[in-house]
């Protein structure tokens, strides 16, 4: 933190565009070496959602012009940025082995943990281009780069089957839902067909993630008083204004919404005979919010990290809040959002705050002000301080 503050007054105390110039220049002087990694990206935009796209990613979009971020970075410039895989936690989601680990099944979480080295290369190739600019960054500029993260995620081999989401934009006809809570089989367990109970088997990573996502998510019907089955999140916007975020059904609700998730995936060839619908204590199901709404989520992140200002711990974890609550792609869009706010620290804090593996999930079922706080007090215990500053909400 200390460094932090001497590279903030020296920053005030010079010339800010020779600055960000030397910083860059001497990035790219050591990197005579190297393939141009992201050479590719800079000359692409995010033409898979143009004009006619009747979704609002058209509407988030803005024309990236490569000629304003000067040379890109190359393989030696992009390893020796500010952002490691190290970074990266791996998603307890993406575990769906009990411990201890096979053989098999550690190659495979090992296989699946390299993805963090293309998310740290990407991070600070979006460093490297918002530097620069010379100048401080426009909301359109936070806009393109993460249009960019976007189109360049698509092109990445998914870790699952069924991954031609990654290019499919959110609809309010389609919005994307998670089913959170018991839902996840251990690793051996029997299923019972009255109740839909998984018997037996050791829990995974991705079931114990699930199952927690499940009960917070429970807990805020209780803690808000919420007495129906359809819960309603807002986010708080930085004028002080509220925008509807996603929504959280429960038991009959939760029902309804899993009839009409089994039809969609029944359309898409899926085999749904053995299609939970019943609601299982502890069972959730969380939905994306409207075109509208997350347009204008998304959008007050981006002129949040334009604005003026020192740019705190808290206002990275209040952003990450409005990115995750406005995902745009039905696939992708985590990885999408864990890349961005990795660049989007190094550039504003110097260095990428610890975050727990799951805080996509915990932006999901959490409320704005106590996942920022949780947030918060994660990066600072994590890294051995005491303290609980004020957040503000």
């Amino acid at each position: 933190m200390r460094n932090t503050n001497i590279i903030r007054a020296l920053l005030r105390a010079t010339d800010h565009l020779d600055f960000q110039v030397q910083r860059v220049t001497g990035h790219l002087a050591d990197t005579l070496r190297g393939d141009r990694i992201g050479a590719k990206a800079l000359t692409t935009a995010s033409g898979t959602h143009d004009n006619a796209d009747r979704s609002g990613v058209a509407r988030l979009k803005h024309a990236f012009d490569p000629k304003r971020h000067g040379p890109t970075p190359t393989n030696a410039a992009v390893r020796g940025g500010g952002v490691s895989e190290k970074d990266f936690p791996l998603p307890g989601r993406v575990q769906d082995f009990a411990s201890p680990f096979t053989e098999e099944a550690a190659a495979k979480v090992a296989e699946r943990q390299k993805f963090s080295r293309w998310q740290a290369d990407a991070a600070n190739i979006m460093v490297g281009n918002l530097r620069a600019l010379g100048r401080r960054p426009t909301p359109n500029d936070w806009s393109a780069e993460y249009w960019r993260l976007v189109e360049e995620r698509s092109k990445r081999s998914p870790l699952f089957p069924d991954n031609d989401r990654l290019k499919k934009p959110i609809t309010d006809d389609e919005p994307n839902r998670d089913w959170f809570g018991l839902n996840i089989p251990p690793e051996g367990g029997v299923r019972e067909p009255l109740t839909g109970q998984w018997v037996g088997g050791q829990p995974t990573p991705l079931g114990r993630a699930y199952a927690e996502a499940g009960e917070r998510a429970l807990a805020r019907f209780e803690t808000e008083g919420v007495t129906g089955n359809d819960f309603q999140n807002t986010v708080r916007l930085s004028d002080g204004s509220f925008v509807d975020g996603n929504r959280i059904a429960r038991k009959e609700r939760l029902e309804q919404i899993s009839r009409e998730m089994a039809e969609r995936y029944a359309a898409r060839g899926f085999d749904i005979s053995a299609w939970q619908y019943s609601s299982r204590p502890g069972d959730v199901i969380t939905s994306t919010a409207t075109e509208t709404d997350r347009s204008r989520i998304i959008q007050d992140a981006f002129r949040q990290l334009a604005g003026p200002g020192e740019f705190t711990t808290e206002a990275w974890a209040d952003v990450a809040y409005k990115l995750f609550q406005g995902p745009q792609m039905y696939a992708g869009s985590d990885a999408v959002t864990r890349t961005f706010l990795a660049g989007a620290a190094e550039y504003h804090l110097g260095r990428v705050p610890v975050f727990p593996h799951d805080i996509d999930l915990r932006a999901l079922t959490m409320s704005q002000r106590d996942f920022v706080s949780y947030i918060v007090e994660h990066d600072m215990s994590m890294r051995g301080l005491s303290g609980h500053p004020d957040v503000p909400g």
